[in-house]
């Protein structure tokens, strides 16, 4: 069973949704970003933590806060869920998006990330690839900007004019206002994680990755600069069916088990 609370941050209302009990004999094992409510989440076998973004779902920024947010207010916004849940380090876990403001948090505070579970994370964008989608998604709106990300991730959608909007609508449910997904652009542009950061990650890491999925190259290259990582292919897969209900009983044995290799 799943619950719905708001962490305050600072500057921001954080939306969390706790899958099963947490209590203090039994905390939270894994702090999720930005994974949709994941079907996987909801069936592994420790209580699983999942927040949204600032600017996703119900997550707000406060009136009073001015500008846009920084990569430091994200950061913060997981620091807050983590003290909201007294958890001295936990295991994160990040897909897509998700997966550079969880790896962007670990670069920042090794100390409190027990284990690092990246699913197809969006690590190794171009700055100028970035700023076009900023910009498209400032000039002709989001659904253009998210059909560009569809054309790129999974071109058996984003080459599809009818099914790229219907999916690019479905996504942008989430989504708070339309400046969101530029802004998000814009600071990834001008916040790279470099390889040199991520080979300095000594916590354990997880490398998921689909086999049909155009976005598998990140968790190739992930796999090289970390040679040391676990790393499972969900066969048969592409990127936004990752952790979808349909794999579940691929996935969630192989978190369950790098879970329980954990001090």
């Amino acid at each position: 069973m799943a619950s719905t609370n708001t962490v305050h941050s600072s500057g921001a209302h954080i939306e969390v949704i706790a899958h099963g009990a947490i209590t203090k004999t039994a905390p939270a094992r894994i702090v999720a970003l930005a994974c949709g409510g994941s079907n996987v989440l909801e069936k592994l076998s420790w209580p699983v933590v999942e927040m949204q973004l600032r600017g996703y779902g119900t997550s707000t920024e406060e009136k009073t806060n001015t500008g846009e947010p920084r990569l430091s207010d994200h950061v913060g916004d997981i620091n807050a869920v983590l003290d909201h849940f007294r958890l001295e380090q936990t295991v994160l876990l990040g897909y897509s998006h998700g997966g550079y403001f969880t790896t962007a948090y670990a670069v920042a505070n090794p100390a409190r990330v027990a284990g690092l579970i990246l699913i197809e994370p969006a690590l190794f964008n171009s700055r100028e690839e970035l700023l076009l989608r900023a910009r498209v998604a400032k000039e002709a709106g989001p659904e253009d900007s998210m059909k560009s990300m569809l054309r790129h991730v999974q071109p058996s959608i984003g080459m599809n004019a009818g099914r790229a909007s219907e999916t690019a609508k479905a996504l942008l449910k989430n989504v708070r206002s339309a400046g969101t997904l530029a802004n998000e652009f814009l600071l990834r542009a001008e916040n790279p994680i470099s390889e040199n950061d991520l080979a300095d990650l000594k916590m354990p890491v997880l490398l998921v990755g689909g086999t049909k999925s155009h976005a598998s190259y990140t968790v190739t290259r992930l796999a090289r600069i970390l040679p040391s990582a676990s790393l499972w292919w969900v066969r048969d897969v592409e990127h936004l069916d990752l952790l979808s209900e349909g794999v579940s009983t691929q996935l969630r044995p192989v978190l369950d088990s790098f879970l329980a290799g954990l001090k």
